[in-house]
């Protein structure tokens, strides 16, 4: 790992540590570079402002399980649930925040892009159809806010469960582009 990479963790591991204890809205810059012993040109060397941080994490963690997709999406969408399940005060906490820059707008983007991708290389596309494109906008929306009140539950049910339900919400012409994927692998 560079130093730079370092460097951001290291601002990533106190910001996530501060989180444990404070609202997003009650961490300063000045409170993150103090708790890892940085300075704040440091911080403003590798970050906009505690936002980029919050967003930058959040990409860190998604690129790291999407690397090791699976060819199975049940199984990858479950690794990310269990992901957000694992950090689940990190979520919380900075949810709170709907400004430019919120998470759930960024993971609403991400899931959409990860989606379309998957979508036109498993169909062998280059352009998807208006109604596929649409079908996976409105269900990112969906998946979005149900994990956030999965996470806000106070008993939360387990991450397979949560999948079977989100799957169960999934637009048909979603279900019908992989029910067709899967007939195409058995047959290879």
């Amino acid at each position: 790992m560079s130093l730079k990479m370092d460097t951001k963790r290291i601002l990533a591991d106190s910001f996530c540590n501060l989180l444990e204890k404070k609202s997003l809205e009650d961490i300063s810059v000045q409170n993150i570079v103090n708790d890892c012993g940085a300075s704040r040109t440091t911080f403003y060397n590798h970050f906009l402002d505690k936002y980029d941080l919050m967003l930058w994490i959040y990409k860190e963690d998604m690129k790291n399980i999407w690397e090791n997709f699976s060819e199975n999406w049940d199984e990858t969408n479950l690794e990310v649930l269990n992901y957000f399940k694992k950090k689940r005060v990190f979520y919380l906490n900075i949810s709170q925040y709907a400004g430019q820059n919120s998470i759930q707008e960024e993971m609403r983007e991400r899931l959409i892009g990860n989606a379309e991708e998957y979508f036109k290389e498993r169909l062998n596309t280059i352009v998807l159809s208006e109604e596929i494109e649409h079908a996976i906008a409105v269900y990112s929306r969906n998946v979005i806010e149900e994990i956030f009140c999965w996470l806000k539950a106070p008993c939360p049910c387990s991450s397979k469960k949560l999948l079977k339900n989100i799957s169960v919400c999934m637009p048909f012409i979603l279900v019908q582009c992989l029910d067709e994927l899967k007939l195409k692998r058995k047959a290879v």
